[in-house]
């Protein structure tokens, strides 16, 4: 039989040529480099399978941009030392690469994204990377520029979103909705999009919304953000930018500019 055959050459081998010659004659492969021949990369997943199907898998650059050979350089042991060389030695075009202790966050480098884990005090590792977000933390100070990055991004580009920490104001409102008017980074500088609904505004603007309801002028059919978008803090348009050409009848002409004078405000036109 076959199976007894190869029985009889796996003793044989070990009488005249050891446990190497065994191992060829039973799995077909060199489990190690010939003697005064080079190691290859296709060598090291022989012996470290894991860390392989890792880089393959999870590694991004590190598996389409650098060997192992790269990274693990020097003579492998007992003969000599493995020497691993710092991140810097690729990673030198950001201030984010100069940082001192890259396996803070980045755990394992075969995996050097799907491993990022952060350390509940990550702010400068996060801001050397996330240069924009900083600045808008020191231009805009608020009370998130005083957290941690973790706080709010407990896993790297995910967050943990708006309503863990704040009431909405209406209710089934979402983070998206949130997002419209405070930005994350800069969350007191409040700007109106032209899609903002009506319905957003009236929580932390009662009474307008209150005389817009009861008014039968046609600005009752006008979304808030019609007229007041843009930075919050600044004044809505004049009323000349839509109505200009009301200027033209006599009574218009005659009364002037200062529509304020007759329609006494511009949510009930009263």
């Amino acid at each position: 039989m076959k199976v007894k055959g190869n029985l009889q050459k796996s003793c044989s081998a070990l009488r005249t040529g050891g446990l190497g010659l065994l191992l060829v004659l039973l799995f077909g492969t060199p489990l190690r480099a010939e003697p005064g021949q080079a190691l290859l990369a296709a060598d090291c997943a022989k012996c470290h399978s894991y860390e392989a199907d890792a880089v393959s898998v999870k590694g991004g650059r590190h598996q389409s941009s650098v060997s192992c050979l790269d990274c693990h350089q020097g003579s492998h042991p007992p003969k000599g030392e493995v020497l691993i060389p710092p991140c810097s030695q690729c990673h030198s075009d950001s201030p984010h690469f100069s940082l001192e202790s890259c396996t803070r966050c980045h755990t394992a480098a075969h995996m050097p994204l799907t491993s990022l884990e952060l350390p509940g005090d990550a702010r400068e590792e996060c801001l050397a990377c996330h240069e924009k977000q900083g600045r808008e933390f020191a231009e805009h100070p608020s009370r998130h520029a005083l957290q941690s990055c973790a706080f709010c991004h407990p896993v790297h580009r995910e967050t943990s979103g708006c309503l863990h920490c704040h009431s909405p104001h209406l209710d089934g409102q979402n983070m998206a909705e949130c997002l419209l008017c405070h930005p994350a980074h800069t969350p007191t500088r409040v700007r109106i999009p032209q899609e903002m609904p009506g319905k957003s505004c009236q929580p932390c603007h009662p009474e307008v919304a209150a005389k817009l309801a009861a008014t039968k002028r046609r600005h009752r059919n006008l979304t808030c953000a019609f007229c007041h978008n843009g930075d919050h803090s600044l004044p809505p348009p004049q009323c000349l930018s839509c109505h200009e050409k009301r200027l033209g009848c006599k009574k218009h002409r005659k009364k002037g500019k200062n529509c304020v004078e007759c329609h006494k405000e511009a949510h009930s036109l009263s």
